[in-house]
């Protein structure tokens, strides 16, 4: 029988802290998105901005070596 936190590569303590990684990240991304001119303009749906600052902030956190 498995453990509850038996997940392979991650542990269900560090499941907080990249969530938290994760809303800062799409935060940056995502008022950055928000100022340039094309993301910013009343073309592009609010739902389109969302799952680009998202999609680019997941791309971000993989990407990225975080300090111990």
């Amino acid at each position: 029988m498995e453990h509850v936190g038996s997940y392979a590569g991650i542990s269900l303590q560090s499941i907080p802290v990249y969530l938290l990684l994760l809303l800062l990240s799409t935060l940056r991304i995502g008022s950055f998105l928000l100022s340039s001119p094309f993301f910013g303009s009343r073309m592009v749906p609010l739902p389109v901005r969302i799952v680009f600052s998202f999609g680019i902030g997941v791309w971000v956190l993989t990407n990225i070596k975080l300090p111990p």
